[in-house]
This record gives structure tokens, sequence and C-alpha cells, in this order.
């Protein structure tokens, strides 16, 4: 038993280190999208007309 709980420990310890920087990359991209759907409307109108 001792295996599994350390095994689920590490991969819960890699899931949180991981989270940060996935959690980044969305952001990011989200923030990224919105910021050229804004441009774009800004620049062109709606939807491009």
């Amino acid at each position: 038993m001792a295996w599994r709980s350390l095994a689920r420990r590490d991969a819960l310890t890699g899931y949180l280190l991981l989270l940060p920087f996935l959690v980044g990359i969305a952001l990011f991209r989200f923030y990224g999208l919105g910021y050229n759907l804004w441009l774009s409307f800004r620049q062109a109108g709606a939807f491009g007309r």
C-alpha cells in the first residue's frame, strides 16, 4: 500500500507543479485571442464587413 500512496503523492505533486504553467498558457492564449478579436472589431467593424 505504501508504494500506491507514494505514487499518488508523486503524481499530485507533478500535477500541482504543472498546473500554474497550464493555467498561464490558457490565460495567455485566451487573452491573446480576445485582444486579436478586439483589434479586428475595432479596425474593420463587425465581422470585417
